[in-house]
């Protein structure tokens, strides 16, 4: 299995407080159809699985690179609304100058015409990981 997606079973499973499949991982992630789970056990997941999986907390250095905890929040405690998910990112955004959100722009519309790409996927993580460590506390 892809280690990301490991990763992200893994952090359901957490949440869950029981071992997952598929079915679970694509519910509790919002989406309809577990055969995209499936495949990402193979693939990894797509950019949008990166999306939905950061919009319920799911840290991104624990999908990248194992580092806990897992989440954001405590699992008990979390909300995961879209609008929350869109602040979250526009009070990131609103960190970087006037250059890197350009950057981050540009990365998005590379984005928006290769969905797919290995090397899109990881510009785009590049980007977000350059806005986490923004908001980090000095």
């Amino acid at each position: 299995m892809n280690l990301i997606t490991s990763r992200i079973y893994s952090a359901v499973a957490a949440a869950k407080g029981h071992p997952v499949g598929p079915t679970d991982v694509a519910r509790y992630l919002g989406l309809n159809n577990s055969q995209t789970v499936k495949n990402w056990e193979d693939r990894g997941p797509s950019c949008n699985g990166f999306v939905l999986a950061l919009e319920r907390e799911i840290r991104l250095r624990w999908l990248t690179q194992g580092e806990e905890p897992m989440f954001a929040v405590s699992p008990a405690s979390m909300r995961p609304t879209l609008p929350v998910a869109v602040k979250t990112l526009a009070d990131a955004i609103g960190t970087l100058s006037t250059l890197e959100r350009k950057a981050l722009a540009d990365e998005l519309a590379i984005l928006a015409l290769a969905p797919d790409s290995v090397a899109t996927q990881a510009k785009v993580l590049a980007a977000i990981d350059k806005a986490d460590k923004q908001m980090a506390p000095k």
